[in-house]
Formats: structure tokens, C-alpha cells, sequence
């Protein structure tokens, strides 16, 4: 009987340890409580938008009675376009097309307007690193009565402010030896196509 008294005291002593023991690591545990953040953001009625498009002035050339290739770097303001949160599967893009040059009724023939390789930035200058790992690129072209495709955003990364800055390369306008003084001028026209996607 004594012994088995014993048997049940220490049964019951290491119980107690073995609690105590318990106690203390669940007392030492880290609490963990989540919670949620949410943000709501309502669609843009405006989508995607061609906001602004460049004029170029070549000013103050002499006719030389040679072919002469003059080149302008008043070429403002950046062509622009702002899509606002729209998924376009197969991108958007902006073309470009003139008329002839003309003075009244008299027509600069043969004149060639290119402009060259623009800097490509987000909503300011400094925001080139915005667009590195986006599928929006912008060339060089030659500018005449056919639509050339300009400016574009491959796939539905394009979301968000993109500029073309033609201003550092400027512009160039060819002419031909034959030209005759007068004030030219030519209507330039910018188009964006863009389609949602799903349509």
C-alpha cells in the first residue's frame, strides 16, 4: 500500500512540473492579430486619351538655290497619352498624317518633314524609370499624306501617363533646289486607336 502511494505522489509532483513548464512557454508566445486594408477605385469614364500633340516651326532659312536639309528643336508640346486604368489586350497607338505644305494656292513640292527619335518619360522628364519595364516605344518617321504609326503601347501594360518628347532630336524638313520663298504651312493630324479588351 505504501509503495503504491509513493507511485501516485510522484505521478502527481511531475504533473505539476510538467504544467508549470506549459505555463510559461505559452505566456512567452507572440500574438498574432491581421487585419485588412482596402482601397476602392472607381473607373474613369475618360479611359484612354491622346491629350496633347507637337507643332514644329523651322524659321529664319534662306533659300540657297540647293537642296538644303534644315533641322528645328522647336518641336513642343510632347505627344501625350493618359490611360486611365483601361486593359487594352492589344495596346494603343497613335499615327500620324499631313497635307501638303502650302503658301495660298502656291504648293512646297517635294518638301520631306521627319522627325527624329523622341525621349520617352512617364508623367515628367524625371520619370523615365517609369517606363523601362513597359511595352511603350516611340520611332522616328517621315510625315506625309499616309498614316504612319508613331507612338505605342504594345499590350495592356500601357496604363498610365506616357510622353514622346521630340524637343532634344528635334525635327528635319528637306527641301528640294527649286523651292520659292513664302510662309508654308502644313496641317498636321494625330490619331490614337485603342480598343478595351474583350471587344
Amino acid at each position: 500500500m505504501k509503495f503504491s502511494k509513493t507511485i501516485t505522489l510522484l505521478a502527481v509532483l511531475s504533473l505539476s512540473i510538467l504544467s508549470a513548464g506549459i505555463t510559461k512557454t505559452h505566456a512567452e508566445t507572440d500574438q498574432n492579430i491581421k487585419s485588412t486594408a482596402n482601397v476602392k477605385l472607381e473607373k474613369n469614364e475618360a479611359g484612354v486619351q491622346l491629350v496633347q500633340t507637337p507643332s514644329v516651326v523651322f524659321s529664319g532659312a534662306k533659300i540657297t538655290g540647293k537642296k538644303q536639309v534644315l533641322t528645328s528643336k522647336a518641336v513642343t508640346p510632347s505627344l501625350q497619352v493618359i490611360n486611365a486604368g483601361v486593359s487594352l489586350n492589344d495596346g494603343w497607338s497613335v499615327s500620324a498624317s499631313r497635307t501638303a505644305f502650302m503658301n495660298g494656292d502656291q504648293e512646297l513640292t517635294g518638301a520631306k518633314l521627319s522627325f527624329n527619335k523622341p525621349a520617352l518619360y512617364g508623367e515628367s522628364a524625371a520619370d523615365t524609370a517609369d517606363i523601362q519595364n513597359i511595352s511603350v516605344d516611340a520611332k522616328e518617321f517621315a510625315l506625309d499624306d499616309a498614316e504612319e504609326k508613331v507612338f505605342f503601347a504594345t499590350d495592356n501594360t500601357g496604363i498610365g501617363t506616357f510622353n514622346a518628347d521630340y524637343t532634344g532630336n528635334g525635327a528635319t524638313i528637306t527641301l528640294p533646289a527649286n523651292v520659292t520663298p513664302g510662309d508654308y504651312n502644313a496641317q498636321i493630324t494625330w490619331t490614337l486607336a485603342a480598343a478595351p479588351a474583350g471587344n
